[in-house]
């Protein structure tokens, strides 16, 4: 398998939803078909292998003060830090979205659960 697979550039989009001191609730764009940005091509047979792993993965990231941005996932497991959770009915959808490059692609999209009260730039 391509180690482009084992991690998405995931974005969250819209306002989090409060649930309680801890957890709020996002909306995130996990991937798209066929040829992506990161050199993988995911099939439509593969994508529907890809979101029936959704429930309960991590939302993992690595967090750089000075560019105030996530900079990655962390190709190891002991790197980055777990920011939140996809539920276990994540509210899959396919949603279009208009990319920074100007050309509309539909992402596969899910809810996830976001740690917001536990490290700051989760918020």
């Amino acid at each position: 398998m391509n180690s482009n697979y084992s991690q998405f550039s995931v974005n969250l989009y819209g306002e989090l939803e409060k649930l309680s001191p801890v957890l709020s609730k996002g909306r995130c764009r996990i991937f798209y078909k066929y040829g992506n940005r990161n050199g993988s091509y995911i099939s439509d047979e593969f994508a529907e292998k890809l979101i029936s792993t959704l429930p309960y993965t991590p939302v993992k990231g690595i967090y750089d003060e000075e560019s105030q941005d996530y900079t990655d996932h962390g190709t190891e497991r002991d790197l980055g830090r777990i920011y939140g959770i996809v539920p276990e009915n994540p509210n899959f959808a396919w949603e279009t979205h208009l990319d920074e490059d100007g050309i509309q692609r539909v992402y596969a999209c899910c809810d996830v659960y976001i740690f917001t009260a536990i490290y700051k730039e989760a918020a």
